[in-house]
Formats: C-alpha cells, sequence, structure tokens
C-alpha cells in the first residue's frame, strides 16, 4: 500500500477519533500548562518561579513512572479478559495505589520534620517539599483514573475531567502568584485541581462499571512486577529529559532556570501535544502491529512522526519571527544567549518529537529489556554532555545535553529497526526478544 493509501485508512479508523479526542484533551493541557506558566513569569520572582519548575518537572514525571508499571498489564487485561478479571484487577490497583500514596505522605512528613529538627530545611524549602509532595500523590491519584478511562478507550471522560483541572489550576495558580511562596501555593492548586477532576472520573467508573470485592495486594505487586522494565526505563528517561534542571540548579543556581525554563516554555505547545498524542499510541501502534505487522507500523510511526516534525518547524518558524515580540511584550523577560537557547530547544523538541513517536515500533512488541538498556546508554550520553557543557557554556548546556541524549536514542531505535528487517528477509528469528503474556 502507497504512502497516500495510508491516509484515509487510518483516519477511518475508530483508533483515530481516540487519537484526535487524545490531541484535543493535551491541547487543552498545554493551554493550560502554558497561561500557569507565563502567570508565575510576570507575576513572581526567578527562584519561585525555578522552585514551580522543578515542582511541575517531577511530579507529571512521577506519573509516567506509574503508567509504565500499570498501563501494559492494564490496557492488556481490559483488551482480552472479560469483566469479572477487569473488575478485580482495576480494585486491586487501586487499592494498592492508596497504600502507596499513604505511605509517601507520611516519609515526606517524618523526613521534613528530621530535617527542621537538624536546622538543614529552611521555612521555605520546608513547604516547597511538602507541597510538592501533596501535588505529587493527587497527580497520581488523578492519573490512575485517565489511565483507567484511557484503557477503556473513554477519552471523551477524560476531556471532560481536564476542562475542570485547567479551570481549577489556572484559577488558583493566579490566585497563588500574587501572594508569599508563590510556588508553595501553586502547588496545592495542583492539588486541588487533581483531588476534583480525579474524583470526577472515580465516580464516573463507579457508576459504569462498579468496583470488585475480591480485590487483592498481591494482585498489585504481582502487575507491578510485571511492569518493572518499563519503569526502570522511564524513570532513567526521566534521568535525562529533566535532570537538566537539577544540574543546572546545582551547578549554577536556581535563578539559572529561568532563561532555559523561559525559553523552553515558548516551545512546550509541541512538546505537551507530543506526550497527549503518545499517550494515545500505544493502543494505536498496537493495532498496527496487529493489522500489517512490523514494518507496516514501522512505515506508519515514521510517516507519522515526519508529518509532526512539518507542523513543529512551521511553528518553531513563526516563534522565530515573533520572539523578540514574545519575549520582551509577553513574557517581560530577556535573558542573554536568548537566540541560542532558542535555537537549541528548537532542535531538541523536533528530535523529541520524532522519537516519541518511533519507540512504539518496539513498545508495541513489548521489548521493555532492550529499550531499557538503550534508554540507559542515552541518558549516560546526555546527562555527560550536559555536565561539559554547562560548566563550559552555562544554561545553555541544558538543552545540548538533552539533544545529545534524544540523538542517541533515535541511532539505537534506528539500528534496532534495520537489524530486525534485515533479520527478516533473511527469514531469521530476530535476536531481540518480544514479550509473551
Amino acid at each position: 500500500m502507497s504512502i497516500l493509501k495510508l491516509i484515509p485508512t487510518v483516519l477511518t479508523t475508530r483508533a483515530s477519533q481516540i487519537f484526535i479526542t487524545g490531541i484535543a484533551n493535551q491541547i487543552v493541557l498545554s493551554a493550560a500548562s502554558f497561561a500557569a506558566g507565563l502567570i508565575l513569569i510576570r507575576l513572581t520572582d526567578n527562584t519561585q518561579y525555578g522552585y514551580y519548575v522543578l515542582i511541575t518537572s517531577t511530579v507529571p514525571l512521577l506519573a509516567q513512572l506509574q503508567q509504565a508499571f500499570l498501563a501494559p498489564e492494564l490496557n492488556r487485561n481490559i483488551t482480552h479478559s472479560d469483566t469479572r478479571d477487569r473488575s478485580d484487577l482495576v480494585t486491586s490497583l487501586y487499592k494498592g495505589q492508596r497504600v502507596l500514596l499513604v505511605t509517601i505522605l507520611i516519609a515526606t512528613l517524618l523526613l521534613v520534620g528530621v530535617l527542621n529538627l537538624d536546622q538543614r530545611l529552611g521555612k521555605s524549602d520546608s513547604l516547597v517539599l511538602l507541597s510538592g509532595t501533596v501535588a505529587a500523590t493527587a497527580w497520581l491519584y488523578r492519573d490512575f483514573f485517565r489511565m483507567l478511562q484511557n484503557a477503556y478507550r473513554q477519552p471523551a471522560a477524560v476531556l471532560q475531567s481536564d476542562l475542570l483541572f485547567v479551570t481549577i489550576m489556572v484559577t488558583g495558580v493566579f490566585t497563588a502568584a500574587r501572594l508569599v511562596n508563590a510556588a508553595a501555593l501553586s502547588a496545592l492548586a495542583i492539588s486541588a485541581a487533581c483531588l476534583a477532576s480525579g474524583f470526577l472520573l472515580y465516580r464516573r467508573y463507579t457508576q459504569t462499571t462498579g468496583w470488585s470485592d475480591a480485590s487483592s495486594l498481591g494482585l498489585w505487586a504481582k502487575t507491578m512486577k510485571k511492569g518493572v522494565w518499563s519503569a526502570l526505563g522511564c524513570a532513567v528517561h526521566w534521568c535525562f529529559s529533566q535532570g537538566y534542571a537539577y544540574l543546572v540548579a546545582a551547578m549554577l543556581s536556581v535563578s539559572a532556570l529561568a532563561s532555559i525554563s523561559a525559553t523552553r516554555l515558548t516551545l512546550m505547545p509541541l512538546g505537551l501535544i507530543g506526550v497527549g498524542i503518545s499517550s494515545q499510541m500505544l493502543p494505536m501502534s498496537t493495532l498496527w502491529l496487529k493489522n500489517h505487522g512490523a514494518r507496516g507500523l514501522a512505515v506508519r510511526l515514521l510517516l507519522f512522526s515526519s508529518a509532526l516534525a512539518a507542523l513543529g518547524l512551521i511553528y518553531i518558524s513563526g516563534l522565530w519571527l515573533c520572539r523578540d515580540w514574545l519575549f520582551q511584550t509577553i513574557l517581560k523577560k530577556d535573558f542573554p544567549n536568548r537566540d541560542y537557547l532558542l535555537i537549541a530547544w528548537s532542535a531538541t523538541f523536533l528530535v523529541t518529537m520524532i522519537r516519541d513517536q518511533i519507540l512504539y515500533i518496539h513498545v508495541a512488541q513489548h521489548r521493555f529489556r532492550i529499550l531499557f538498556v538503550l534508554t540507559l546508554v542515552s541518558a549516560i550520553v546526555g546527562l555527560s554532555v550536559c555536565y561539559f557543557a554547562v560548566e563550559r557554556h552555562g544554561e545553555i548546556g541544558g538543552p545540548i545535553g538533552l539533544l545529545s541524549g534524544e540523538l542517541t536514542y533515535i541511532f539505537g531505535i534506528a539500528m534496532m529497526t534495520m537489524h530486525d528487517f534485515s533479520k527478516e528477509r533473511s527469514g531469521k528469528p530476530s535476536a531481540v526478544p518480544s514479550y509473551q503474556p
């Protein structure tokens, strides 16, 4: 089938409808994230904005880690099991999550208490740590039910809850930005938004599906064990996708994060839409793999990632032409090396958009062990380059390190895919093991 013929076949599927709704959903979240960041950039100092960046960089990635543990088995179970088994698993996972979240909150309270007794943590830092932990647990609660509704292929319900989330979050951040300790109060606003939207999805699941009386923490632990390799890969990817922020803060200062984060913020619409697409890509790539095989899956993902990159180039071109107006009038911030930072981040976002799609060539086949190794190598390369680049060039080294890690990952995916295709042509089985449930 030619590439042109692929387009209508993709657009007419049920999966594409889910995918389009997912994009609309992420546009809403992207706009809200941009608005919250813009409010804090304009109304707070660099330190408070830097703390906010640390919180909002960490919390969503903890949700990704939760998804890495639970989503593969949850999607498989909902797709292939009967109603009773699905209910047993979902109830067990929710029970296990509640135990975990309470444990995290108690541990953080004890840690902050000990550090305050030793006078190793100031009042402001304590508030940031506590509010950040509350935001993390509330976000994980909300994300569990978003993940559940996506597994049941109900993106419209997720969109409804996210509209409630962004309304509460933006309103709360706007209020917090005008008060003392804006970062901590913004984290509490995010917490309230997460709890409200999460409860909306909880109520929907309760009314439409219901809970099981046969849940067990053992089933939760078994599911977590199955997701270990996927979660390890996610954790390592977090190190080189967000670790630059901690390196810059440690090697320079927290306020130094303001320049690279403000520049990155201008490109966040691309990044967050990419995240929204990726949240729907696993069921779509699984369907393509089933119907068209590994080669057909690879062709479709390459076509799709190329289209996304082309759209990204259009956005970046417009951003470049308007950069003076955007930074000086809208953000009311300007930085040394601003243009170099914008170029580095633009290249990084383009490469990441491609990477986030083509990795599903192997994710769809559950090749989590080899992907973990590749992610580890990419993280080592990315963080090493980041360290030396920050030391030599300052904050611009952050996106340079991230770009080098992403390029390493794409190179590895390309080598794995070509190796599989060469084995396929020769009639030999792939040396890369596939997942067997």
